[in-house]
């Protein structure tokens, strides 16, 4: 499962877990609000 979570870096949000949630947990969140740091 996935969660929501805070990017430690820029402080926009993100998702955490096994990747087959993305959509779902991500579908709230304006695009402006999404983390676009490189996944590590």
């Amino acid at each position: 499962m996935c969660i929501k979570v805070t990017c430690s870096k820029c402080g926009k949000f993100t998702w955490k877990g096994c990747g087959k949630h993305v959509e779902q947990v991500m579908k709230d969140v304006p695009p402006e609000d999404q983390c676009q740091c490189p996944r590590s």
